[in-house]
């Protein structure tokens, strides 16, 4: 079985950065999330949005590298918003009660208030 490969993109808008992910969020993968959230928050993007709209599938791994993340970006007085988040990412949040840590938008563009 092949893993199916995780495609990040960045843009800057207004004074948010913005990480689009694509693919799957697993074991094979997850830390490649959690750089990228850390790489923009350690480099002058406090406030990042993750469009999650692209995501086929996430596992706990995947999960666990949101929640390093987010408390990281805190501690460096940042924000982290998820934007549209997946049904199959939204069910994973509500299960584990992360649906009330994390904030959500349904859009990028409501997230970033544009």
């Amino acid at each position: 079985m092949r893993a199916i490969e995780l495609v990040l993109e960045t843009e800057t808008r207004g004074s948010w950065a913005v990480l689009s992910i694509g693919g799957e969020v697993d074991l094979s993968n997850a830390f490649k999330l959690s750089d990228a959230l850390l790489d923009l928050a350690d480099n002058g993007h406090p406030r990042v949005v993750l469009n999650l709209a692209d995501i086929t599938f996430m596992d706990s791994t995947g999960l666990g590298a949101l929640v390093t993340s987010l408390k990281k970006i805190k501690e460096k007085q940042g924000t982290l918003v998820l934007a549209a988040v997946p049904q199959q990412v939204e069910r994973l949040l509500d299960i584990t009660g992360l649906s009330e840590v994390f904030a959500t938008s349904e859009t990028v563009d409501d997230a970033v208030g544009a």
